[in-house]
């Protein structure tokens, strides 16, 4: 039974030091220096947010966090999943599937 305990305390551990949560994603993210100018993320603690590309106007969808992905949702029913992963303030998304990453700095303040 002691064994079941302590088991089950470092499984409980590992998640917490391993696995973001949907609130780590809750900010402004921005990439700059990409081919078509700057991108920003806008994640919001309700799972809505936009996406904005260089001098385009702001697509709002939703956003959820499935597996080891995040996913994106928008008024068209169109949608993407893509892995990510956090790791202080920065933020690398897998934008085109590809292997290549994007890297989002979290807006200061946010």
């Amino acid at each position: 039974m002691k064994r079941l305990y302590l088991a089950l305390v470092f499984l409980g551990l590992l998640c917490i030091v391993g696995c973001s949560s949907s609130q780590d994603l809750v900010g402004l993210w921005v990439a700059e220096g990409l081919q078509f100018g700057e991108m920003t993320l806008d994640l919001n603690g309700d799972n809505t947010g936009t996406i904005t590309y260089d001098l385009t106007d702001p697509l709002e969808m939703t956003w959820s966090v499935e597996d080891d992905q995040l996913c994106f949702s928008f008024d068209d029913e169109s949608g993407d999943c893509m892995e990510y992963a956090v790791e202080g303030d920065q933020m690398t998304l897998d934008i085109g599937g590809d292997g290549i990453s994007t890297r989002f700095t979290r807006w200061p303040g946010d």
